[in-house]
């Protein structure tokens, strides 16, 4: 990518809008880089969590293996009833459905 001026000095509009053009691409890369960071942050966080890694099934145990996180919908703490997709739990049912309990 690229701007196009002329190499005179830029007065007014001009320097303005490529600044502003500048200012925008910088922060577009920020962002983008920053996402990546992030979600490789997050992603090593769930994988420690839930003591798996991604794509790999879920452990099916009588003994639950309490986490400090907590599903919103039913207060589960079982590391074994999480899924990765979303991070919802496998007991839970939307409202009008039947608890899996």
């Amino acid at each position: 990518m690229s701007i196009h001026f002329s190499q005179q000095k830029l007065n007014g509009q001009e320097r303005k809008e490529v600044i502003e053009e500048v200012q925008k691409r910088m922060r577009e890369a920020a962002l983008a880089a920053i996402k990546l960071i992030l979600e490789a942050f997050l992603e090593a966080e769930v994988t420690a969590k839930l003591g798996r890694e991604k794509r790999e099934p879920r452990r099916v145990s009588r003994q639950a293996r309490q986490i400090d996180w907590a599903f919103g919908h039913c207060g589960c703490r079982d590391a074994n009833q999480f899924t990765r997709v979303g991070i919802t739990c496998a007991r839970w049912t939307p409202a009008g459905g039947t608890s899996k309990r």
